[in-house]
């Protein structure tokens, strides 16, 4: 849809070149001019051209490395809000094989066959990350623990200016699902979009079904560590539309303010909760570890990581979980 209403352009990017980050004209034109002088230095080695090349070579040489300096300077204190653009530039000064190499036909023995076939290799991943996720029997699942929830969720309708909110707060650097709906087209034209896809929101809440567009996803495998020839070590990343991800966000705005107004998050969850980052966890655990040393007492410190925790959650006991806590 973009490529057929939305006018195009290829801009060549100036001032680049090999150094991956920009320069201002006046660089520009020394390397132009220390190009000129490296020829003419080839074909007639001339003393005075000689010293002329020297010198702009020198100039070109410093400003650049400061021209990289400030870049990469600019790059780090902005990779908190635009982690995407230092991984680029950092990818694009690393030499290793981009893709995804032989992988062996059993995920977890290295010492099984080999495959270089890109569509076998496709087919190896899909199945290891599908045997990954927890596969609960038929039937019903266990009750969870009771909880004392005052009132039930409200039915809410979606709000325009909260739709509208969400596409201005788009990030354009993300990438589209499989509708090809760029983030940066979206926040565009915001202004516009923000009533059809409210209501388009609001049906889907009232019929309880989504678009079947929302539902397909682009998956990557992303290497995580180990041995890069088996696919137990590569991790799934989706990417979904940019649409359906803005309705999840309002829904869980909903969810959580639901959560928090009945008291239903443990007083020991951290993270994934605004005022609840694992930063303040880390302050109360170690006023804890203070004022147990100084009664003199020991202290044991077990740390627990779930391999692949997100991708194991059994669906149909979190779904029996929050309806647990009266959401619809």
């Amino acid at each position: 849809m973009d490529k057929k209403y939305i006018p195009t352009k290829e801009r060549k990017q100036i001032g680049r070149g090999k150094n991956n980050f920009p320069m201002d004209k006046n660089t520009i034109d020394k390397i132009k001019r220390k190009n000129i002088l490296s020829k003419k230095i080839t074909h007639n080695n001339d003393p005075e051209v000689r010293k002329e090349y020297n010198k702009i070579r020198n100039q070109v040489k410093s400003r650049v490395n400061k021209l990289k300096r400030e870049y990469e300077k600019n790059l780090s204190e902005k990779a908190k809000e635009n982690p995407k653009a230092i991984w680029s530039y950092i990818k694009s000064k690393t030499k290793t094989k981009e893709g995804i190499g032989d992988l062996h036909l059993d995920p977890e023995d290295t010492k099984s066959d080999k495959t270089e076939d890109n569509s076998k290799k496709a087919k190896l991943l899909v199945e290891y990350f599908s045997s990954v996720f927890t596969k609960e029997p038929d039937g019903k699942v266990p009750s969870p623990t009771p909880v004392l929830v005052t009132n039930d969720m409200p039915y809410q309708k979606i709000k325009e200016e909260v739709v509208l909110r969400h596409l201005n707060a788009l990030k354009i650097d993300k990438s589209p699902g499989m509708d090809k709906l760029h983030p940066r087209l979206l926040k565009e034209i915001a202004e516009s979009l923000a009533k059809p896809l409210c209501i388009i929101y609001n049906q889907s809440l009232e019929s309880k079904t989504v678009p079947n567009d929302w539902k397909n996803a682009m998956i990557s495998a992303i290497f995580k560590k180990g041995n890069k020839s088996l696919a137990k070590n590569y991790r799934p990343v989706s990417l979904t539309s940019v649409v359906c991800k803005i309705m999840e966000k309002i829904l869980r705005e909903f969810i959580i303010e639901h959560m928090k107004k009945n008291n239903l998050f443990s007083k020991k969850q951290y993270g994934f909760i605004a005022g609840r980052s694992t930063g303040l966890q880390l302050l109360e655990v170690i006023d804890k570890w203070t004022e147990a040393l100084d009664q003199g007492l020991d202290i044991d410190c077990i740390y627990t990581d779930f391999m692949k925790a997100f991708d194991k959650v059994p669906h149909k006991r979190l779904i029996a979980k929050i309806k647990k806590s009266r959401c619809p």
